[in-house]
């Protein structure tokens, strides 16, 4: 009986292994697929920031050739403001990419429901801004809640400093157990 107890007891260790196993490869599945999406946004932004350079490059070559002949051998000016137009149009890339870097994070989370978000909020709606751009304009600073699988008051509460930015990239960040605490609740 004693042989059986012990037989039983590995099983069910086996079995409560066999589950960790599983829900980990979930885990892993979702979160190649975020980065897949991640991905092809950036290959669209990337696409996007190839075009702006070459339209300011000919812009450039443009403007160099329709230039009068300067009887001095500096054009410091013209560089300097063409430099500046580069460093502007690197600056906004890079803004782009990180609008659309924390846009996919939350779309691949799961966490945001867009149908739920103009429900509970008909300002929302009513305003005809795209929901997750509300939530990442407005809401999140409001500590309006995303989704009805996340409890955003609890969150919260057990995180404070989650205020200080978006609660949801904090919580995409967090630990596991704070996590698994928030969607309990929710």
């Amino acid at each position: 009986m004693e042989i059986h107890l012990a037989a039983v007891n590995e099983l069910e260790r086996r079995l409560r292994q066999a589950y960790a196993e599983f829900h980990e490869i979930d885990r892993l599945k979702e979160r190649i697929s975020a980065i897949e999406a991640e991905g092809e946004c950036l290959k669209q932004e990337l696409a996007g920031c190839y075009r702006e350079l070459a339209t300011l490059t000919l812009l450039l070559a443009e403007a160099e050739q329709a230039a009068p002949v300067a009887t001095s051998v500096v054009k410091a000016p013209p560089v300097r403001l063409s430099l500046g137009r580069i460093v502007r149009f690197f600056n906004r890339c890079r803004d782009r990419w990180q609008a659309n870097h924390v846009r996919a994070r939350i779309q691949a989370s799961g966490l945001f429901d867009p149908s739920w978000y103009i429900a509970k909020y008909p300002d929302v709606a009513a305003s005809g801004i795209d929901p997750l751009e509300h939530y990442l304009q407005f809401g999140a600073g409001e500590g309006r809640g995303v989704g009805p699988n996340f409890d955003m008051t609890a969150y919260l509460a057990l995180n404070p400093t989650a205020r200080l930015g978006n609660p949801i990239l904090h919580y995409l960040d967090g630990s596991a157990a704070a996590k698994e605490e928030a969607t309990r609740n929710g």
